[in-house]
C-alpha cells in the first residue's frame, strides 16, 4: 500500500520534478497535487480521516489561499493540525521564515539541479519515516 503525501503547489513543473524524485527514491509513496490553500482544506474535508496524507508539503505562495494562511487554517483544526506540514518555496522572506518557524514547520528552499531535488526527496521520506516508522528508505 502506499504511502500519501500531498503536495500543494500550483507550479506543474515542481510537482513533476517532485514526483519523479520520489519515484527514484522510494516508489511507496504517492504524491498527491492540489493547487493551492482552498483545494488542501477541500480535499482534507473530503477525505476520510484513515485517508489523510501522513504528510503534507505546501507551497509558500499560491494564488486562491497562500499557505500561510493554510498553515493557519490546518492548526486551528481538530482534524487536521496533527498533520506535519513541511514547506517547499522558491522565495521565503525572513520575516515570513521566522514567522513559520514558530510554529515549528521547517522550511525548505526548492533547488534548481536534480540532485538537489532527489536529496529533498530522501529527507522527506526519512521524515515520513520518523513521524511513522516505517518507510522503505529507513
Amino acid at each position: 500500500m502506499k504511502r500519501r503525501i500531498l503536495y500543494v503547489e500550483d507550479d506543474q513543473d515542481d510537482f513533476l520534478l517532485l514526483q519523479k524524485a520520489f519515484q527514484d527514491v522510494d516508489q511507496n509513496i504517492e504524491l498527491i497535487n492540489v493547487l493551492n490553500g482552498y483545494e488542501t482544506i477541500k480535499f482534507l474535508q473530503e477525505s476520510n480521516a484513515t485517508d489523510f496524507p501522513s504528510l503534507i508539503v505546501m507551497d509558500i505562495n499560491m494564488p486562491v489561499m497562500d499557505g500561510k494562511e493554510t498553515l493557519e487554517l490546518l492548526k486551528i483544526d481538530g482534524n487536521f493540525k496533527s498533520i506535519p506540514i513541511v514547506f517547499f518555496s522558491t522565495s521565503v522572506s525572513p520575516m515570513d521564515k521566522k514567522i513559520i518557524e514558530t510554529t515549528g514547520t521547517e522550511v525548505i528552499t526548492k533547488p534548481s539541479l536534480y540532485e538537489e531535488w532527489l536529496a529533498i526527496a530522501r529527507k522527506l521520506a526519512k521524515l515520513y519515516c520518523f513521524i511513522f516508522l516505517y518507510s522503505a528508505v529507513c
